[in-house]
């Protein structure tokens, strides 16, 4: 188990102002973050199930799947990142 600071190699880096972002007040760690995280993926799952997308691969329409996907746990979801992620 990680604070969410700490991240394995397979999880994207937080920094301080993504995690003010973070919507529950009980998230310590990780691990309590994955599971909110997949909880709200698993209910946009179903939304994205009856969405009407001609195409689901542009700017607007991403935006709206992102905001379905992380809106429970992120202020930021369906916005674009400020900061930049690496990935190695």
């Amino acid at each position: 188990m990680t604070n969410l600071y700490d991240y394995p190699d397979s999880a994207t880096p937080l920094d301080l102002d993504e995690i003010k972002g973070l919507i529950p007040t009980h998230i310590v760690n990780r691990d309590q973050l994955n599971e909110l995280e997949q909880e709200n993926i698993t209910q946009a799952r179903i939304w994205l199930d009856t969405a009407k997308f001609k195409k689901i691969n542009t700017d607007v329409n991403l935006r709206k799947l992102h905001k379905q996907m992380f809106s429970n746990v992120w202020k930021w979801a369906g916005i674009f990142r400020k900061t930049k992620k690496i990935s190695e």
